[in-house]
């Protein structure tokens, strides 16, 4: 796993898939970083739930924190190959390979990882990360089978196709684009994603 900062952001790249795990935006002055465990880097990504919406597990101010399908948060703590859910009062497990995350309520994760990698483009590269609506609720774009595919907050799926500067998201018929300082997509139907 490899940290890496720039004044705007901070991501989290698995080098050994060439992804983007995670970009979180910076909003303070302070940066915290540590080293990871092997079990917290297998949790970190993008998850699908057996609902078959998307989840996350990221980093943020040097906790691990789980995003599920709600866009509810909490804060994961690992003791050893013990794992535990803040104020989820659960304990879920990692299988054996990394690729499933039981959470002991009948709720079952899978990995969402790539299996096969293409180069992404500076415009696709930005776009990849959690976002929120402009009413709150949390989204996603990640890239996966070697298609950039983005998440609204309701679970619905759309791939989309970038060009130059130009994207398309075909399969709701909008054309988002990225503002200027890559903070804010904007749909073009009145909906804002930001970060």
């Amino acid at each position: 796993m490899l940290l890496r900062s720039n004044i705007f952001s901070l991501q989290l790249v698995d080098m050994s898939i060439g992804k983007i795990i995670s970009t979180l935006p910076l909003s303070s002055d302070e940066i915290y970083i540590r080293s990871l465990s092997d079990i917290e880097s297998q949790l970190i990504g993008i998850w699908k739930t057996n609902s078959g919406r998307f989840a996350l597990i990221t980093i943020s101010d040097g906790e691990i924190v789980a995003v599920n399908e709600e866009g509810n948060k909490d804060q994961l703590k690992v003791e050893g190959s013990s794992i535990r859910a803040k104020n989820w009062n659960v304990q879920p497990s990692l299988s054996d390979d990394g690729m499933a995350l039981s959470w002991g309520n009948g709720t079952e994760w899978k990995s969402a990882k790539i299996q096969k990698v293409r180069g992404l483009t500076d415009v696709e590269k930005k776009l990849i990360g959690t976002w929120k609506t402009n009413t709150g609720k949390a989204t996603s774009i990640f890239f996966g089978d070697n298609k950039v595919t983005a998440v609204n907050e309701k679970g619905g799926e759309v791939e989309l196709t970038v060009e130059g500067a130009s994207i398309d998201a075909k399969g709701w018929q909008l054309h988002p684009s990225l503002s200027g300082d890559d903070k804010v997509l904007n749909w073009g139907n009145g909906t804002t994603w930001s970060r």
